[in-house]
């Protein structure tokens, strides 16, 4: 005779496990009834894409952030390495960085940077897509950064030594009026008008080039405003600062010490 005060428990087996269930209505043990149904399913798989929409366009942009500030950092460690060549050489900018290209022998022993790709990175801005995917080992196609060609203690070859007013004004960074104004080094492109070797020729940095001449355009070639619309630059006191294009154009007077007519 069954206690109506107590429950009456039945013991059965289901794969492989006793369980205790209450007398009564059979209850549904089956695995089965657990399961996500298609639609269930399907809602899940639409949050994960909807979250997914949401974060990578932020962590795209937290990359493209890091590779700027990347970029400023090589810079800065550029002018560094200028400042200390100039204690050591009367006060005088390097060389250019076109023609035998003498800022790249004089330069690199103060960064401990080599004349291969993988030891030349110092000269190479991680947005720079252009020169990175550019498959040659040839590193003079692989300088990012443009320089100021009337920053430079030679002209004609000449030694810093021999340098003086008659070859450039501003061969000195003591020489340079309001020198935190003065563009010295800057993320640079060649025209993309030409070859690719040619685009990634390293171009001097001067008041005919983009965007500093009347009607240039960036297929020009010049400064390349590859950060988001912006563009890094290393000024003649070795500060380094990002500025947008409208900040620069027709600003000659940043990089050129002649007051000609353009």
């Amino acid at each position: 005779m069954k206690n109506p005060g107590r429950l009456n428990f039945l013991s059965r087996k289901e794969e492989n496990k006793t369980i205790l269930l209450p007398s009564g209505p059979a209850i549904s043990c089956r695995r089965d009834a657990y399961l996500f149904t298609l639609i269930e399913l399907l809602v899940v798989i639409s949050i994960i894409v909807i979250l997914a929409g949401m974060l990578l366009p932020a962590l795209g942009s937290a990359r493209k952030k890091a590779h700027s500030i990347s970029c400023l950092n090589k810079l800065k460690n550029i002018g560094l390495a200028v400042a200390m060549y100039g204690g050591d050489n009367n006060g005088y900018f390097p060389g250019l960085n076109t023609g035998s290209a003498p800022f790249y022998t004089e330069i690199p022993p103060y960064l401990k940077s080599g004349n291969t790709v993988a030891s030349f990175q110092i000269f190479i801005c991680p947005s720079d897509h252009v020169r990175i995917n550019y498959a040659t080992t040839d590193v003079s196609r692989k300088r990012s950064y443009t320089l100021n060609t009337n920053m430079t203690h030679e002209h004609e070859g000449n030694l810093p030594n021999e340098a003086n007013n008659y070859n450039f004004v501003w061969n000195k960074p003591s020489r340079v009026p309001v020198p935190s104004e003065k563009l010295y080094k800057s993320d640079g492109i060649g025209s993309s008008l030409g070859t690719l070797d040619q685009q990634c020729f390293p171009l001097g940095l001067n008041y005919w080039c983009y965007p500093f001449k009347d009607g240039s355009s960036a297929s020009d070639g010049g400064l390349d405003f590859r950060h988001g619309g912006s563009v890094n630059l290393l000024f003649a006191d070795f500060h380094v600062a990002g500025r947008k294009v409208q900040e620069l154009r027709y600003q000659r007077k940043l990089v050129t010490p002649w007051s000609a007519l353009w």
